[in-house]
């Protein structure tokens, strides 16, 4: 009984000769390298993609402390608009003492050289991102123009950091 088992199995798959062995395994290496081939694929994109994570983060990253730089004074800055006030207050009152006038202007420089720089109002359109509206007053001609600047405002870099209070025509 175990010789017809043989027999049929022969029949059925007949014992293989040195060619098909050879054929076979190069067909298991040809199997194997394909694999090989599309794990390495696989890799190499995630290793693509993560590079690219990578430069992406490092630009984000780049952006984000630069910005931290430049805002980095905001508060020094806002503090020294109150004493750049306090100056155009006095030049108001005494418009002839040359020292105040020098000081002045000395802070006004150093205020330019960090990034800041005055909101122009006095006859512009109101804009509501830039100008604070304190009241209106009749005029003739186009409503909606500043007439009056009650408070000089100013930006760091394009970001508004005080709004000018204005006055704006009716």
């Amino acid at each position: 009984m175990e010789e017809e088992k043989k027999e049929k199995n022969e029949e059925i798959n007949p014992p293989l000769n040195k060619e098909d062995s050879a054929f076979l395994e190069e067909e298991k290496e040809s199997d194997d390298l394909k694999m090989c081939l599309k794990d390495k694929e696989e890799y190499l994109s995630g290793w693509k993609r993560a590079k690219a994570d990578l430069e992406n983060y490092k630009r984000e990253e780049a952006s984000r402390v630069e910005m931290l730089v430049k805002f980095a004074n905001v508060t020094l800055l806002k503090d020294l608009l109150a004493v750049m006030d306090s100056f155009d207050l006095a030049i108001k009152v005494e418009s002839e003492n040359k020292g105040i006038i020098s000081i002045r202007t000395q802070l006004e420089s150093f205020l330019l050289k960090n990034g800041m720089a005055p909101i122009k109002a006095m006859g512009e359109k109101f804009n509501p991102e830039i100008h604070e509206a304190v009241g209106e007053e009749e005029k003739t001609g186009e409503s909606g123009i500043v007439v009056v600047e009650i408070e000089r405002g100013w930006k760091l870099y394009e970001k508004v950091l005080r709004p000018a209070k204005v006055k704006v025509s009716k």
